[in-house]
């Protein structure tokens, strides 16, 4: 391989394999459209409450994920039309990052929550 052509491979790998020390990773928080909930504290250390307002009575499915994907607490309530309050025991869980996912018929709605002891 000529020397010029083999220089240019190697500069193209090194400028497309190294991410810099700047490289950073964020999760958004995502809803559905007009979708309101709360979720406070956050960062937490014990309990986070939950507030949501329904359209309609229905189910509403609470699920929280390590990083990693794997679902680590669910919980199913059953509400009536309007404000509906609750919470979510994190006590027996480790400090770290955790995805929060709200489904409420066909709203919605996964936020990043922080427990910090």
């Amino acid at each position: 391989m000529p020397g010029n052509v083999k220089a240019a491979i190697s500069r193209f790998s090194m400028a497309n394999s190294y991410m810099g020390p700047w490289t950073n990773v964020s999760v958004k928080d995502v809803a559905s459209t007009n979708f309101n909930v709360k979720v406070f504290p956050n960062p937490i250390t014990n309990n986070l409450s939950i507030e949501l307002s329904l359209e309609k009575e229905g189910n509403v499915l609470t699920e929280v994920f390590s990083l990693a994907g794997v679902l680590i607490k669910r919980q199913e309530l059953t509400g009536q039309q309007g404000d509906l309050k609750y919470s979510v025991d994190f006590n027996e869980h480790a400090n770290g990052m955790y995805l929060l996912r709200i489904k409420a018929g066909a709203n919605w709605v996964t936020k990043k929550i922080i427990k910090h002891e």
